[in-house]
C-alpha cells in the first residue's frame, strides 16, 4: 500500500525533507505536491494521520508515528476502522492512538531501542 495512501504512511512521511519527498513522488505535480505538504505539515502538527478512504473506501484509519531516543522515525501504528462508523469514533481513536503512541515513544526512548 502506497504511503501516501495509508494513514501509517501518512505519519511518517511528514518526517522527511522536501527534497527526499519530491524524490519519492516526481511525477506529482507542483500544486499537487503543494497541497500534500500541507497535509503533511497538518498531520506532524496533530501528531496523527487521517485517512479517510483513500487507499480502499470502505476502511479508514488514524496512525501515528513511532521515534527512537533519536528522534527517529521507526514505524507507524494505526486503527483502522470501517469508513462507515469512521466518523462516530474518530476522535476517540484518535485520542487513544496519541496516548499509546506518546506512551510507546516514551518507552522507546528509556529502553533506547534502536531498529
Amino acid at each position: 500500500m502506497p504511503a501516501n495512501q495509508n494513514s501509517g504512511g501518512l505519519a511518517e512521511l511528514p518526517e522527511l525533507s522536501v527534497s527526499e519527498l519530491r524524490a519519492l513522488y516526481p511525477d506529482m505535480g507542483d500544486e499537487e505536491f503543494t497541497k500534500f505538504r500541507r497535509i503533511l505539515h497538518k498531520n506532524r502538527k496533530r501528531g496523527f494521520a487521517i485517512n479517510h478512504g483513500i487507499f480502499e473506501h470502505d476502511v479508514s484509519a488514524v496512525g501515528a508515528c513511532l521515534f527512537n531516543e533519536l528522534g527517529d522515525p521507526l514505524g507507524a501504528i494505526s486503527i483502522s476502522i470501517p469508513t462507515e462508523r469512521f466518523l462516530s469514533v474518530q476522535r476517540k481513536c484518535s485520542e487513544s492512538l496519541l496516548t499509546y503512541t506518546r506512551d510507546l515513544n516514551r518507552k522507546f526512548e528509556v529502553l533506547k531501542v534502536r531498529i
